[in-house]
């Protein structure tokens, strides 16, 4: 039997952590609309402000920023083609330029990292204040203050263990809602994302190449298939006594493990 004191306490407690959450939620609107500026770059504002009259501490701190805002707009201009850093053409290419700069035009995880700790919603692109924001999140003052980070960068994605929450991450960028992507982006995807994870994912990159063209240009990957891959060659690996048929493994894994075990 329950004890209702117990049952109370836990009830008050509830009431109190949703409320908390909901004042959190409506500081960060307002914060958003009195700066005209997105409610993740409030919530960065109010995270800097703490727990005491956030939305005024909120809005003295990016009063602070205004200088580093407008150092950093204008280096944003610089490479900006149509109000975006983006990949348009070859000819038309600021993201590649801007990663080249950076110092890490080959290399393709510190790419996703930076995409992703500028918080960049459409893949290769940033918006002006996706480019503020990570580089104000990141202490960089300039371009070189970038490049200089990098080392930094790299010992923190591998320290940290950050793969996992970049292949969550870019899953939910490309697929823009829908909870699916393409397969031939997957592919891209797993090549980019698990190289360094996982030595086994060059064979699976091979196989799902080798599928029929019709297969790959009408296929979709959704986001349960996406994490079976990852979990796969998290517990599987290329020791395939491991694998059970029996499990609730996605169509293409069992393809693929008896391609290898045939």
């Amino acid at each position: 039997m329950i004890d209702i004191y117990i049952f109370a306490d836990y009830l008050n407690k509830k009431q109190k952590l949703f409320l908390f959450f909901q004042t959190y939620t409506n500081d960060e609107i307002a914060v958003s609309k009195q700066l005209g500026i997105s409610r993740r770059f409030a919530r960065y504002l109010l995270k800097q402000a703490g727990h005491y009259d956030r939305v005024r501490r909120a809005q003295k701190e990016y009063a602070n920023l205004d200088k580093q805002i407008q150092s950093l707009s204008s280096i944003f201009s610089k490479y900006a083609i149509d109000g975006l850093i983006q990949y348009k053409d070859a000819q038309n290419d600021s993201y590649t330029k801007f990663m080249k700069d950076v110092g890490i035009q080959d290399d393709q995880i510190l790419q996703l990292y930076i995409t992703y700790k500028f918080g960049g919603q459409k893949g290769a692109v940033f918006q002006l204040e996706e480019f503020l924001l990570g580089m104000i999140r990141l202490k960089c003052q300039s371009i070189k203050d970038l490049k200089n980070l990098v080392p930094q960068l790299r010992q923190k994605i591998q320290k940290e263990n950050k793969y996992r929450k970049l292949y969550s991450y870019f899953f939910k960028v490309m697929s823009q809602g829908k909870n699916v992507i393409r397969f031939t982006e997957a592919i891209t995807l797993w090549d980019s994302l698990l190289n360094e994870q996982f030595k086994e994912i060059i064979d699976f990159i091979q196989f799902c190449k080798a599928k029929p063209a019709e297969f790959q240009n009408t296929t979709k990957v959704s986001f349960d298939l996406w994490c079976q891959v990852w979990k796969f060659f998290e517990t599987i690996g290329s020791d395939y006594t491991k694998f059970d048929e029996n499990d609730a493994w996605p169509l293409l894994i069992y393809e693929y493990v008896q391609f290898k075990t045939k």
